[in-house]
């Protein structure tokens, strides 16, 4: 590999490797976002459960009430009408009795069989008519005792639903106050990784600007893979005319299908020319390094003079800081994101920049 090509793709990769480190910060913050999310998202599913459940005790009470009125009126009217029943029941059975008894003491020699017999026939006849009666009266009464047994029955149904629902809302509740105190330690968490996280990538981003500003701007970012990619294999010999490439997929619309096609090739062999290109990238490392303490510096005391909340020290933030944007990470960080393309690096960029304040 030709001298001008080493240096300039160990300048490339050396970029990847600081977006790269962008992106696994964004990746801290998608966490927390997301776990903190998750708990608001479930807390407000929690509160219109909560919210459905009082609906549910506000419609049973209302249920309850008008099924206890029709209760109520059915009961007084089968009570009113329940009583001729009683009485022509009360007759029916008199009547047989006393048709039983005539029956018992009748005997066929008596001089007064004739008149038993009239009397036997009287009582069994007027037995069957006040049965009529009374069976009349009662297919009368059964809509009433349909209504009775309908209402109770909605009675009994209103007061589960009253009882089960009051009991869900209370155990939701008592979860959304469990998911609070998650939500306010979650919310801390997060203010936290915004407050380190944030800074320490603007230091990170600024320097990768100013580093590479006379090689190649952000706006290209995405299409980096492709660049490295055209540079490597010889069809651009510069940057400019890889930029041209590029602006040429891009104006045909397929300029994520060559990155995506360039970063499959550019997986196959990152592992070997960080190898190769090992004595150029350190040099790059190096120099890149030097901006970014700068630029660590200045975000340093941005912090102390916006008294952010941050839960360590200011000596604690510089040691995260030092450590994260240190040349062995960034180096780290060019292997360990291979295997995503230059557009997802560049999509992460833009989560973890649009957290600025």
């Amino acid at each position: 590999m030709e001298e001008n090509r080493k240096e300039l793709l160990a300048e490339l990769y050396c970029l990847r490797g600081g977006i790269s480190v962008l992106s696994q910060e964004s990746g801290k913050l998608k966490s927390e976002d997301d776990r903190l999310r998750g708990v608001t998202v479930k807390m407000e599913d929690n509160t219109a459960e909560i919210i459905n459940y009082n609906a549910i005790v506000d419609s049973s009470k209302k249920t309850l009430k008008s099924a206890k009125h029709d209760y109520n009126k059915a009961k007084r009217e089968y009570d009113k009408k329940s009583f001729p029943l009683w009485v022509h029941s009360i007759f029916t059975v008199c009547l047989l009795a006393i048709a039983g008894y005539l029956y018992y003491i009748r005997k066929p020699d008596s001089a007064y069989v004739l008149l038993f017999d009239i009397l036997l026939g009287a009582s069994l006849v007027l037995a069957f008519i006040e049965l009529i009666r009374a069976l009349l009266i009662n297919r009368k009464l059964k809509p009433l005792r349909r209504k009775m047994k309908n209402a109770k029955q909605l009675m009994i149904d209103s007061k589960t639903w009253i009882s089960e629902s009051e009991r869900g809302a209370k155990l939701v509740e008592g979860e959304n106050r469990g998911l609070g105190e998650k939500k306010n330690e979650y919310g801390l968490s997060r203010a936290d990784a915004v407050s380190l996280s944030v800074p320490m990538g603007e230091a990170l981003h600024t320097a990768l600007l100013r580093n590479f500003e006379g090689i190649i701007g952000q706006s290209y970012y995405r299409a980096l893979d492709l660049i490295i990619e055209l540079i490597r294999s010889g069809k651009s010999e510069s940057v400019t005319a890889a930029l041209i490439t590029v602006d040429n997929k891009k104006a045909l619309g397929r300029l994520e299908e060559a990155v995506n096609a360039a970063h499959e090739n550019l997986s196959s062999y990152l592992e070997e020319d960080i190898t190769e290109l090992s004595a150029e990238l350190d040099v790059s490392f190096v120099r890149l390094e030097k901006v970014i303490a700068e630029e660590n510096e200045r975000a340093i005391e941005k912090i102390k003079s916006s008294k952010a909340y941050i839960s360590g020290g200011i000596d604690e933030i510089r040691a995260s800081f030092t450590k994260t944007n240190s040349k062995d990470n960034i180096r780290a960080a060019l292997a360990a994101k291979s295997r995503e393309s230059s557009f997802v690096l560049a999509d992460d960029l833009d989560y973890i920049l649009c957290h600025s304040r």
